[in-house]
């Protein structure tokens, strides 16, 4: 039940053509679920890919309960049935910016922080503790 952090925290960038790829499959499919081999053969992704990609959206894909010894079976959420393909598009698209405002203030925070560690140096050297004698 472990995932890694980059697959909780970035969920659509650099997988948003995977998960468009999922959703169209799934939406040409006249069965009720899919297996995950069964997307991968009819999208051309990995297994792991696309078991990775049904897991991380639960926004767009459910898991459906089938009877002990089935193997297990993935379909279209509730809301991501009745939304059109664009609004799946302009969904998996927000996504993308939300998870790119959260890395770049990140980025912000963490030179924010060396810059002030650099600035808070100054005063030190200047008084003689940063210089050897």
């Amino acid at each position: 039940m472990h995932e890694d952090l980059s697959m909780n925290l970035f969920r659509f960038r650099r997988h948003a053509g995977k998960i468009l790829k999922i959703y169209a499959c799934l939406v040409q499919s006249d069965v009720r679920g899919l297996h995950p081999m069964q997307i991968s053969r009819l999208t051309g992704l990995s297994f792991h890919e696309v078991a990775r990609r049904l897991d991380a959206t639960p926004e767009l894909f459910v898991r459906l309960v089938v009877a002990s010894g089935q193997p297990r079976r993935y379909a279209l959420n509730t809301r991501a049935r009745a939304m059109t393909a664009k609004e799946v598009e302009r969904f998996v698209q927000r996504g993308i910016m939300r998870e790119s405002l959260i890395l770049y203030s990140l980025v912000v925070m963490i030179l924010l922080a060396l810059i002030t560690v650099l600035l808070s140096s100054i005063p030190l050297y200047q008084a003689g503790f940063g210089a050897s004698k």
